[in-house]
């Protein structure tokens, strides 16, 4: 494979991590359970694979 072949599958490796690491293709959620009425609420928003492994997610608008 020349170089320029390699760069190339270089730089597709590289945009295939980044793409893994941001890209929001799932939802993560969690619940607050509260003793006061009302207090209690859930979240929930997108995240990538990375951040679903964290437990965070991208904010919300």
């Amino acid at each position: 494979m020349s170089e320029r072949g390699r760069r190339a599958v270089r730089w597709a490796l590289v945009a295939v991590v980044l793409a893994f690491v941001f890209a929001p293709v799932g939802t993560v959620g969690r619940c607050v359970d509260s003793d006061t009425p009302g207090a209690s609420y859930c979240e929930s928003g997108l995240a990538s694979p990375l951040m679903m492994l964290m437990g965070t997610h991208y904010p919300t608008p």
